[in-house]
């Protein structure tokens, strides 16, 4: 006898759920007494790839990478790397390489003091201090004390020492700050490097332009609710909304042919942004006679999204005391 009720499809899973390696961030949430700073956040930081984590100041940033790493006690769900919590990793600092505040160096020490001291208490070989002085671009600064470094050269400092254990994933809060613009490419060149070598970066900035065409996935983060966790092509889709912009011999022929079928037409110089598929435009100007120069569909620019899909403004105020306050870093 057939059974005739309906059998609820599977629920899906990720990618990070099924098998393959990656951060699974799952029901992330952090009170601060009546702050709810980070709601029910859920996404994931696949292996060999650049994830850029966007919000506005105060959207919850900072506060959902320190709960990942369990830096702040989160209230409720929990994050998994490769499967395992990070209490459950014997040596973290092999597998998870963060690099959430560079105040964290001694301005006493050394350049090269520093260095040594992490690659001796993780147990690395004596060259490897070394080695990474030549992978950040600090060598000709080696035996200057850390309180005599710019920001930038901090910046370089701190990732060397969390790069140092070679760790399979990178969570970097604000990278960018302090660096000049060759200080912005290097880096851009060895977040790439790492993520083709099979590494997954979570990297959280506010520089979007810094991130447009470097992140694989974004995770979009507005007053503390994640708005979007998806790859950045598939984010970018236009969705209900197509638009094409159209350069023509007679634009505002063109415009008014394509009014009467309405079409809305704006006029942005050399271009006409038109709310509809380039083969309506194609046909029109065939049917009008007008000849086309330029004729491409417009593609939501990351910017755009970012902005058309959070408030924008800072609202997780940072409470007296607290450490993780969105407002001290700027997050």
């Amino acid at each position: 006898m057939t059974d005739n009720k309906t059998v609820p499809p599977p629920e899906r899973r990720s990618a990070v759920e099924t098998g393959q390696r990656g951060i699974a961030v799952r029901h992330l949430t952090k009170r601060y007494g009546g702050l709810i700073a980070v709601n029910d956040a859920s996404f994931d930081v696949p292996a060999g790839a650049v994830t850029g984590f966007l919000g506005p100041n105060g959207s919850g940033k900072t506060t959902t990478m320190r709960s990942m790493l369990a830096l702040t006690q989160p209230n409720s769900g929990t994050t998994l790397f490769d499967g395992r919590t990070i209490k459950q990793i014997p040596n973290p600092a092999r597998t998870i390489g963060a690099v959430l505040d560079a105040g964290w160096l001694h301005s006493g020490r050394t350049v090269i003091e520093t260095l040594r001291l992490v690659c001796l208490t993780t147990g690395l070989a004596k060259s490897r201090p070394e080695e990474m002085l030549e992978t950040v671009g600090l060598t000709a600064v080696r035996q200057r004390r850390v309180g005599k470094l710019s920001l930038g050269m901090r910046q370089r400092l701190a990732l060397a020492c969390v790069l140092a254990p070679d760790p399979a994933y990178l969570m970097l809060d604000e990278p960018m700050n302090g660096l000049d613009p060759e200080g912005i490419n290097w880096l851009r060149t060895l977040m790439t490097g790492l993520a083709r070598a099979g590494r997954g970066i979570l990297v959280s900035t506010h520089m979007i332009a810094e991130i447009d065409d470097l992140a694989d996935n974004v995770v979009l983060i507005d007053r503390g609710r994640i708005i979007a966790a998806q790859r950045t092509a598939d984010l970018l889709r236009p969705v209900g909304r197509t638009e094409t912009l159209v350069q023509s011999q007679d634009d505002q022929r063109l415009a008014q042919a394509l009014s009467r079928d309405g079409v809305r037409v704006v006029a942005e110089p050399p271009y006409l942004r038109c709310a509809c598929e380039a083969a309506l435009i194609g046909r029109t100007a065939i049917t009008e006679g007008i000849v086309l120069l330029e004729l491409r569909p417009e593609q939501t620019s990351l910017r755009e999204y970012v902005l058309e899909n959070t408030s924008g403004e800072f609202r997780a105020p940072g409470l007296p005391g607290s450490p993780e306050s969105e407002a001290s870093h700027g997050n």
